[in-house]
């Protein structure tokens, strides 16, 4: 069964459930950036001490920390419990939370480049800025670079083998989006 709830961090940043948007306390600025770390470390997770000083640098550690709790208990409660999981290293369960990143790497690594297309809305957290918090703007450009960079490469792969196989239709709408990038 596909989880009810979608993160969108392709073009944008927005949680959306069956019934469309979600405008709650896990919909907030701080809580949606702390969704797209710890969606962008992937199967890896995050340790929250890691989590805690990128989004909170101007609190000392057991203040930030203390913050980590309450925003994680508020998307928690809105979300669900099994949407965040882990102890000291915090993942997103897929089973509970449908992430357009994590779905687009997918669709790079099979080579499927339609998928791809489909999920790519845009640059990863476009026009997304949390004020203040400059190792979360750093780890933004890092990741948009990196998401770009696949991205690129699933659509510079099909655009070849169209070429190649003589499919000049697939490889001119291939080319063409790759330049978009």
């Amino acid at each position: 069964m596909a989880p009810e709830i979608r993160f969108h961090t392709l073009g944008g940043l927005q949680l959306e459930g069956s019934s469309g948007p979600l405008r709650g306390a896990a919909a907030q600025r701080r809580s949606l950036a702390l969704l797209a770390v710890i969606a962008g470390a992937r199967d890896r997770g995050i340790s929250r001490d890691t989590l805690a000083a990128m989004l909170w640098p101007e609190s000392d550690d057991e203040h930030a920390r203390r913050a980590l709790a309450q925003t994680l208990y508020r998307v928690r409660q809105e979300l669900g419990a099994e949407v965040v999981s882990g102890g000291d290293r915090l993942r997103l369960d897929p089973a509970h939370l449908a992430v357009d990143l994590v779905e687009l790497d997918d669709a790079a690594a099979r080579g499927d480049a339609d998928r791809a297309a489909a999920l790519y809305r845009g640059p990863f957290l476009e026009g997304f800025a949390l004020p203040g918090v400059p190792e979360l703007s750093r780890w933004i450009d890092e990741e948009r670079g990196r998401v770009a960079a696949r991205y690129a490469d699933v659509l510079r792969r099909a655009a070849a083998a169209a070429t190649a196989s003589g499919d000049l239709t697939a490889a001119v709408r291939w080319w063409r989006a790759l330049l978009a990038v």
